[in-house]
Parts: C-alpha cells; sequence; structure tokens
C-alpha cells in the first residue's frame, strides 16, 4: 500500500506500507516499510517529469529489492483513486499488472480523520439533507471485516439518501447501484418534488421568496447540481461494482459456521466464488483442498474458544493452530485475504508522523533520515514498549 505527500520543505516523499500475516505474533500486521523520494532531486530529468508513475513503480519495486524481498511474495497493491496510481494506462497500477498479472488491485477507503470540525460538519451536513446523523466511523486497521460496517452499510445508504433528494425514488431502488446514473436528467425530480429540508421547504414559502422565482429556479438548479457532483465524486471513488468486497462477509464467524447464513452468498458447498478472483492468492492444487475444507468446517464439532471467537482474525488464527491441522489451507488462504489492503490510514498516520519529526526547525532533515526515525518509533511501538524501556 503506497501514497505520497509533500512535507514542510516542499519535498515529495512516498510512504510505502505492508500488510501480512505475521507468524510470529499471530495477527493479521500492518507496518510501515519505507519512505522514499519520489525522484531525484540531483536529477534534472526526473524533477521536470515530477510524480510520474514510472518513477514511483520503480521506486517501490527497487525498495523491496534492495532488501531481498521476493518480489512474487507481493499478492496485492492499494492506493488512493488518483490517476498516477489507479489510471487504466500508464499507471503504478498498470505496471502492476503487467508485471504481477493476477495482482489484486484494491481501491482503498481514504480515511478521514475524525476531528472534532469534522464531525461538526458531517452532521450540519446530513441535517441539512435531513437524513439520519452517522458519525465518522473508524475502521480497524487490522481487521478487513470491521470495513463492512464503514463501507457497505453507511456509503452505499448515504449515496441512495442523496440520490433520492433529486431523483425519482423508483429509478434509485429499483436499478443496482452500480447502473444508477446520477446525471441523468431524465430521472430529475420536477422542482416541486424536491425535496431540502423542513427549514429549507419553510423558507421558500415566505412571501419574499415568492416574488422571485427566477432566483428559486437558479437555488433548485444549483443545489441539484452540487448532489449529482457529488454523487459522482462518490460513485468514482467507491467501486459498486466490487464483487469481492460484499463476499468478504462470508469470513464472518457467524456466518462461516452457519450452513444457513452461507446459502445467502451461494458459499454453502463451495467458495469458488473467491478463490477464482483472487488466483495469485491460491494456487490450483490448492483449489480442491481449500473447498473441502470449507465443506467440512460447518460440520465438525470446534473447540468452545473458536465457537465463541468474535473477531474474524483470531477465528482463523484459531482455526490455523488447530494441532489436526485439518483447516490449515483454508485458514491461510482466508488470512492472507485479509491481508489486502484495504485503507489509507497507516500511510496517513506515517506522514502525520513525519510532520511531528520534520518542523519547520528541523526542514533540512533528509528522507533517509526522516525515513530511519520513523522506523525506528515504529520498531519500538511493535515491541509495545517505549523511548524509556527499549531494550534492543
Amino acid at each position: 500500500m503506497i501514497d505520497e505527500s509533500t512535507d514542510i520543505a516542499c519535498t515529495s516523499t512516498m510512504c510505502i506500507v505492508v500488510r501480512f500475516f505475521d507468524t510470529n505474533i499471530g495477527k493479521i500486521s500492518t507496518q510501515f516499510w519505507d519512505l522514499l523520494p519520489v525522484y531525484d532531486c540531483e536529477n534534472p530529468d526526473q524533477v521536470n517529469a515530477g510524480a510520474t508513475a514510472e518513477n514511483i513503480f520503480s521506486n517501490v519495486i527497487n525498495s523491496f529489492q534492495i532488501n531481498d524481498v521476493n518480489i512474487e511474495n507481493i499478492i496485492g497493491f492499494g492506493s488512493n483513486g488518483c490517476s498516477t496510481m489507479m489510471g487504466k494506462n500508464n499507471s503504478v497500477s498498470s505496471r502492476m499488472k503487467e508485471m504481477f498479472p493476477l495482482l489484486c488491485i484494491v481501491f482503498v477507503i481514504l480515511f478521514i480523520y475524525a476531528a472534532v470540525k469534522r464531525q461538526s460538519q458531517l452532521v450540519e451536513f446530513q441535517q441539512f439533507l435531513n437524513i439520519d446523523v452517522h458519525k465518522i466511523l473508524h475502521p480497524s486497521q487490522i481487521r478487513w471485516l470491521s470495513l463492512a460496517s464503514v463501507v457497505d452499510s453507511k456509503m452505499e445508504i448515504t449515496y441512495k439518501d442523496i440520490l433520492i433528494t433529486y431523483i425519482r425514488r423508483d429509478y434509485v431502488l429499483k436499478t443496482p447501484l452500480a447502473n444508477l446514473d446520477p446525471m441523468c436528467k431524465s430521472q430529475i425530480k420536477y422542482q416541486s418534488e424536491i425535496y431540502f429540508g423542513v427549514k429549507i421547504m419553510n423558507y421558500i414559502t415566505l412571501d419574499c421568496i415568492k416574488v422571485r422565482p427566477d432566483l428559486l429556479k437558479e437555488f433548485y438548479s444549483k443545489c441539484v447540481h452540487f448532489l449529482q457532483v457529488s454523487c459522482c465524486q462518490i460513485k468514482k471513488r467507491y467501486n459498486f461494482y466490487d464483487s469481492i468486497l460484499p463476499l468478504l462477509n462470508i469470513f464472518t464467524p457467524s456466518i462461516t459456521l452457519s450452513v444457513e447464513k452461507r446459502s445467502e452468498y451461494n458459499a454453502n458447498e463451495s467458495i469458488t466464488c473467491l478463490t477464482q478472483q483472487l488466483t495469485r492468492i491460491v494456487n490450483d492444487n490448492s483449489l480442491q483442498t481449500i473447498d473441502d475444507q470449507w465443506r467440512l468446517l460447518s460440520l465438525v464439532a470446534l473447540p468452545d474458544n473458536i465457537i465463541n471467537e468474535k473477531e474474524p482474525d483470531q477465528f482463523w488464527v484459531l482455526l490455523k493452530n488447530l494441532k489436526s491441522g485439518q483447516f490449515n489451507e483454508l485458514a491461510m488462504f482466508v488470512l492472507s485475504v485479509m491481508s489486502l489492503p484495504n485503507s489509507n490510514a497507516s500511510c496517513e498516520r506515517i506522514f502525520s508522523k513525519i510532520n511531528r519529526v520534520k518542523t519547520k526547525s528541523r526542514n533540512e532533515l533528509i528522507t533517509n533520515t526522516v525515513s530511519s526515525t520513523i522506523m525506528a518509533s515504529e520498531c519500538i511501538k511493535r515491541k509495545e514498549g517505549s523511548c524509556y524501556n527499549f531494550q534492543p
């Protein structure tokens, strides 16, 4: 997972974060890997070219290779939706696909800081639309399935709420979200049907407003345009066509162990619905073994500590660690899926640390020094220590 930013000294840097199942601690771990300059300041051609996909891609691959990491172990790549990172052609992701044809490319969910100001702005916006007030949820950096409540239940509902404000309800409810066109002129409600909340409805009934229908029409037109652009931006950043994310719910313990709940995802007898789409994570020789273990899982008697475990990652770790080893391949597949990138929150945390390290009074620090400082901090934190009790 990578992200790019510019520090206080106007130096463009790129943060690389890796996610993997750490066998030493028995958890899915998200860790800082490297901080690199996007281009060499002493190379005029690179400086003039800027933060190109070619420069970013080369830096990422070189960072792993110079540290003797086998790049064939890369199973997924995630970044934000900008064209340099995720464009169809001549982007970092297109180069990744060319080098690793079966790589899982993930549009990461942009992390929004839940600061008081932003929470207040969100509440104000939702009250304006007269919809239920939701808080900005904080997805776990470890548990993939915690994103279900953040993405599915909130993003899709909010998207529909905005659409219904100015588009005919039947069109929104009967059309798959991926096929909805926020700009469809034929489905826009008449001005009298558009609802902007009680306060707006009361305000436009005032005599001083009624005498200026031209201004009222312009107001409605601008509001609808604003909502159309908002919906287009949501659709651009959230992949409603994604067939993998909704299926990840089958790895929730309550669904995994229930034949009835599995059937809701057409995954009662087989999970080829996922294995066939994630071919870089699982090879052909393991497909049948994984399917056999999936079918067996709902039939065997499991220890109480596994049955009562509610956290998905810990549930699958316990299954993996069974002495019988009868679910080892299935558990490793699921843990690998959960290791795919999901949010840029980790990268944003690193950039926040950079701002605390490279300040106005220390703006001459080179990128390597900043990277080493961040790495030292992360290593100490990883061992649940601090600067005063750290032991090498």
